[in-house]
């Protein structure tokens, strides 16, 4: 018998450990997220990815796609995706998978979308495109005040120093633009 034949939970197991009712379970089968084997059998490893991926795309406001379960194939690769992540939160991970090592990965995957819902709703997690966005428009206003300084000012030094208003003009808006088009060359870069 391999570790995975083993995962085969019934379906009341899986409802103690997913924490919902039967009811629920045969729902979640229904939608492909509870993995059937059998009458009244599922499959632990990959009904738990399933269900984890459920979570977390209900946490973000995500609907699921058939697809979204695409990057994990084979019971093994749950299995893996479960000793993985009990092993970054230290947590047992050898030996057979036992029911309660996927509970705990289950809460464990429970606790991380609800921290990133409440980053996400207290303003301190955002949207790397919506910082992109806003650091696209920070940068263009401070360009374009920039490029209207030499207008604002030329003609008070101008009067201060005693030059010629209009050379003095294009000498300020040539530096202006040389020393934005320097400043155009880097590029930010956000993890991700």
């Amino acid at each position: 018998m391999t570790e995975v034949d083993r995962a085969v939970v019934t379906s009341d197991d899986l409802s103690r450990l997913f924490d919902c009712s039967i009811r629920q379970i045969e729902m979640l089968a229904k939608d492909g997220i509870a993995v059937r084997v059998g009458r009244g059998r599922y499959n632990a490893p990959l009904s738990t990815r399933n269900y984890i991926r459920h979570l977390r795309a209900s946490a973000a406001g995500r609907s699921e796609t058939a697809d979204a379960a695409g990057t994990i194939n084979t019971p093994d690769d749950a299995v893996r995706l479960i000793r993985n992540l009990l092993r970054e939160e230290g947590a047992p991970s050898e030996g057979p998978m036992q029911p309660s090592m996927v509970r705990n990965a289950e809460t464990i995957l429970k606790a991380r979308a609800h921290y990133l819902k409440i980053e996400a709703q207290s303003g301190r997690l955002v949207d790397a495109a919506t910082v992109h966005r806003k650091i696209f428009e920070l940068a263009r206003g401070e360009r374009d005040a920039l490029l209207n300084w030499p207008s604002r000012v030329v003609a008070l030094i101008a009067a201060e120093i005693g030059a010629d208003q209009v050379k003095l003009a294009v000498v300020l808006e040539k530096h202006v633009r040389e020393y934005l088009a320097e400043r155009a060359e880097p590029h930010l870069r956000l993890a991700g």
